[in-house]
């Protein structure tokens, strides 16, 4: 996924690039290639009028050339190539007003499109946000069961070695002051309060967010335990809110 941000005619666009709303998306596309068409001929504007405004120094060269070595010298006539080059500005001049009319319509059809859309993109972000939670909670539980498992190995290992010195030693894990296990908590806990909060916007966004039919959506389950992990009190997506499909256009 890769984030389109445009300034189109006055209207920002900080998106995704995989919106799941065909019309918005379609729209944000045609609006691009209008910006990008309009600064094209922005640049062949500028260079006609560039080329214009040279002519006249071209010009004057020429005829100074001409006339040191033959001061009574007829100096040819230059209005054909004036001509020429007052023609290219007001050709660029006019391509340059169309591009900008159409990169501005385009503009607008976008805003026109995202308040259409405006109920898929809300209830499909919730969607999206409930799995990408329940993504980033089976992360966090499979950290969780790797540091177990890493804080029993090098325990293991490090009572092995010093039996290894001290037959006599207790048969115990043991583990090096401050050694692997600061880290990784601060890590798994600073994931496990990312996905609270994470958890809690969209619970916001839920009772905030409101579909085509004017109702709210439903909010999650709450957990049945404060001691849950994320990963088991993560959002389920709501099955009445159908599958959606992401990156295929409608045809309308």
């Amino acid at each position: 996924m890769a984030i389109i941000s445009e300034n189109i005619s006055g209207v920002l666009l900080n998106v995704p690039d995989d919106l799941p709303a065909p019309k918005t998306r379609k729209a944000i596309q045609r609006a691009v290639a209008s910006k990008l068409a309009r600064q094209a001929a922005q640049g062949t504007f500028g260079d006609a009028v560039d080329r214009r405004r040279k002519l006249d120094g071209i010009i004057a060269d020429e005829y100074g050339a001409i006339l040191d070595n033959d001061p009574d010298a007829d100096l040819p006539d230059a209005r054909p190539r004036v001509t020429a080059a007052k023609a290219e500005v007001e050709d660029a001049r006019r391509d340059l007003d169309v591009r900008i009319n159409v990169e501005q319509r385009a503009a607008q059809k976008v805003r026109k499109a995202v308040a259409e859309e405006l109920p898929l993109l809300a209830r499909t972000a919730l969607a999206e946000g409930d799995t990408a939670l329940a993504m980033l909670s089976a992360v966090l539980e499979d950290a969780i069961a790797a540091r177990d498992a890493l804080w029993s190995s090098i325990g293991v290992g490090r009572m092995a070695a010093r039996l290894a010195e001290e037959p006599g030693a207790p048969i115990a894990i043991q583990h090096k002051a401050y050694g692997y296990t600061f880290d990784l908590e601060a890590v798994i806990e600073g994931l496990h309060e990312s996905l609270a909060k994470a958890s809690a916007e969209l619970t916001e966004l839920r009772g905030d967010a409101r579909l085509s039919t004017g109702k709210k959506t439903r909010k999650p389950r709450k957990a049945a335990s404060e001691a849950h992990s994320p990963a088991q009190t993560a959002a389920t997506p709501d099955p009445a809110l159908g599958n959606l499909t992401i990156g295929e256009d409608d045809d309308d």
